[in-house]
C-alpha cells in the first residue's frame, strides 16, 4: 500500500473511531465529507473542486481556496469530528435545502489545532459539497 493511501486510511479510521453518536443520515454525510477530504488531503484539488458545488464557488475559486488555505498546511495527521449541525440558512447558500455542517478538529503538519468545516446537502441520493473552510478556532 502506498504511503499516502495508508495515511488517508489512518485519518479516516481516526475520524470514524472518534466520532460523536450520529444518526444514520449523519453517518452518511460524515462519510461523504471524509471521502471528499481525502481527495483534498492527497492534493487532488482538481477532483475535489469538481465535486464542490458551483452554486457557491466556481471550479477556479475552489482550486484557489485549496492553494491558498489548504496547501500550505501540509499533511493532515489527525482529524476528529467535533460537531454536526443541520440548518436551512447559511450565508451565501440557497435557503431551499437542508444543510449538514460538519466540523472537524484537524492536526495538520503546519497547524496542529485547526478546525475544518464541511457543508453538505443531500441532492437526490447523494451528498454534495457546498462549503469548506479552515480556521484556527
Amino acid at each position: 500500500m502506498k504511503r499516502g493511501a495508508l495515511i488517508g486510511l489512518l485519518i479516516a479510521i481516526t475520524v470514524v473511531s472518534d466520532a460523536l453518536t450520529l444518526s444514520k443520515d449523519d453517518e452518511l454525510a460524515r462519510d461523504a465529507a471524509v471521502q471528499w477530504l481525502q481527495l483534498v488531503d492527497a492534493g487532488r484539488f482538481d477532483e475535489a473542486a469538481s465535486q464542490g458545488s458551483t452554486e457557491v464557488r466556481s471550479f477556479d475559486q475552489w482550486l484557489n481556496y485549496f492553494a491558498v488555505h489548504r496547501g500550505p498546511l501540509g499533511r493532515a495527521n489527525k482529524r476528529k469530528i467535533i460537531e454536526v449541525k443541520h440548518t436551512a440558512n447559511l450565508p451565501g447558500l440557497p435557503d431551499v435545502r437542508r444543510y449538514a455542517m460538519i466540523r472537524f478538529k484537524t492536526a495538520f503538519e503546519r497547524n496542529p489545532a485547526a478546525t475544518e468545516e464541511v457543508v453538505l446537502a443531500k441532492i437526490g441520493c447523494c451528498w454534495e459539497i457546498f462549503g469548506y473552510a479552515i480556521s484556527d478556532k
